[in-house]
């Protein structure tokens, strides 16, 4: 059943789309900013480029090949993803839902935490990319990274009920009755599962890890350039009457410099780490397939029931699940700062449950 013919460069193709199309559902349509992303012509040419170029790009410089990383590492470099928020939507600065927002050297500080410490980390690029490789490779890479008893709930009939209950309070609040809600999570989640489905299908003799299918070398350089070029085009494109003064592009660019610093600080001290070879057979638990079928299922329950109740009630949700967000990115920030300065080792996560293994179609 197994094989060591590497993926082609046609599976490759199709495996980057597939993991933009991912992204773009859980960071677009779980937040309600464009849950119409599929029935719109810029979210081919301009919504899906920029998850699709984020994905592929971070994740390449995260897995590189024969390279030790913890989960730290991996959400430092997931902060880039966020920032796009501010040179691309330049949301950073004006937010359209607040715009007499608190600013610090015009940087808009609630949506800057919001946005690039959990949003766009975790729903972008953290979730989607655990997500294409427990049900899209034969890998367990990523999910072994964290302690284990998060993995264990990660793996918990718990966890997709959990996630589609929550994100349908952002989803279930922004649209404007509950059948449009239904018919929208029904097509989203439809989508999504021929994507996975065809995939699985495709791929049932094949034994691909992730590493080996997202890009390196030359072609995660050209994926850079394609990133570069994006800013470049959307940055000049959207939100053009939005650009900020010298204080913004300044606090902006030190945002980014103190990001960079903690991803070159982070990397160092992974080096202690043993080699990726060397951790391939630790015995890991994977999430099943079936939990995504509960987390579609939990997400059009919800987002239905969400809609249906009075407008206040969605105004507290919506704000309650901001505020989790918020402080969840401030802990996630301080826990992974607070290792990468800690004096000793870095010590690896491994799981103590389960077994790797392939594909779990049940």
């Amino acid at each position: 059943m197994n094989t060591a013919k590497p993926p082609s460069v046609f599976q490759k193709i199709l495996f980057w789309l597939s993991l933009g199309f991912i992204s773009t559902f859980f960071a677009e349509v779980l937040s309600g900013s464009a849950p119409y992303f599929l029935l719109e012509g810029f979210g081919y040419v301009g919504i899906i480029p920029i998850y699709l170029l984020h994905t592929l790009v971070l994740a390449g410089l995260a897995l590189r090949k024969g390279q030790p990383f913890s989960l730290r590492t991996l959400y430092f470099i997931s902060l880039l993803f966020g920032m796009y928020e501010a040179y691309i939507t330049k949301v950073l600065w004006f937010p359209p839902w607040q715009p007499d927002a608190f600013r610090i050297a015009g940087v808009a500080v609630f949506e800057t935490i919001l946005l690039v410490l959990c949003w766009h980390a975790i729903f972008s690029f953290l979730i989607p990319l655990i997500t294409a490789e427990q049900w899209m490779t034969s890998s367990n890479r990523v999910l072994r990274l964290f302690p284990c008893k998060w993995q264990r709930r990660l793996q918990s009939p718990i966890a997709p009920i959990l996630l589609g209950v929550f994100s349908s309070i952002m989803l279930g609040s922004d649209i404007d009755s509950s059948l449009t809600a239904l018919q929208i999570v029904l097509l989203n989640c439809t989508v999504m599962s021929v994507i996975l489905l065809c995939w699985r299908w495709m791929i049932r003799k094949m034994d691909f890890a992730l590493k080996n299918l997202l890009p390196s070398g030359r072609s995660l350089w050209f994926f850079v350039i394609l990133l570069a070029l994006n800013y470049l085009v959307m940055g000049t494109l959207l939100q053009t009457s939005n650009r900020p003064g010298a204080a913004g592009h300044l606090a902006v660019l030190v945002i980014y410099a103190w990001i960079g610093f903690l991803i070159w600080r982070s990397y160092e001290k992974d080096k202690q780490l043993p080699h990726p070879e060397e951790m391939d057979n630790n015995p890991v638990g994977r999430i099943k397939f079936h939990q995504w079928w509960i987390f579609c299922a939990a997400l059009c329950i919800s987002s239905v029931l969400v809609n249906s109740m009075p407008p206040t009630i969605e105004f507290f949700l919506a704000t309650g699940a901001m505020l989790v967000m918020v402080l969840g990115g401030i802990a996630a920030f301080v826990v992974s700062t607070v290792d990468l300065f800690r004096k000793g080792k870095t010590t690896q996560h491994t799981a103590e449950v389960g077994i790797e293994g392939k594909y779990d179609y049940d």
